[in-house]
């Protein structure tokens, strides 16, 4: 084997080998349900939203430097979050009595500020708009935009 072969065949073991350890789980955190989904992360103050139901429906909050919730939001089927930077706020979609609601939470005390409804379901894009101060749900099929503030 030539010397280049043999610096080919070393630097594509070396890359399969490190390609794992990034993948390794380093904590878990006991949210209180499963079927987790939706999250996303407040690049202020270093926390993680995210939903999940059965056994107990919330949206939490993970405190990424010490892996503790924070705070926990009963609401019911929570769905996809947005987290807004200019204005610090959280979104959350959820289905409550027949009707899709968007959940504000305050970024700082991670909170309820107000849930909204917005109508009845239907096939929707989530559209956070990062120059203002709100996240629009887009229906696929119909030309309304909802926007919660």
């Amino acid at each position: 084997m030539t010397s280049a072969k043999f610096l080919l065949a070393l630097l594509a073991v070396g890359l399969t080998a490190g390609a794992g350890v990034g993948q390794e789980v380093i904590d878990s955190v006991d949210v209180g349900g499963w079927n987790v989904a939706g999250l996303t992360f407040n690049s202020r103050a270093g926390v993680v939203y995210g939903g999940c139901f059965y056994i107990r429906s919330n949206v939490f909050a993970i405190d990424c430097a010490s892996n503790a919730i924070v705070a926990q939001i009963d609401l019911p089927h929570p769905g996809d979050l947005a987290y807004a930077p200019v204005v610090n706020k959280a979104y959350c979609g959820f289905f409550n009595r027949g009707e899709d609601s968007i959940l504000v939470i305050d970024g700082s005390s991670h909170s309820r500020i107000k849930a909204r409804p917005v109508g009845r379901p239907k096939k929707q894009v989530t559209v956070p708009n990062f120059q203002s101060p709100s996240i629009s749900f887009r229906p696929q099929a119909v030309r309304k935009v909802v926007v919660a503030r």
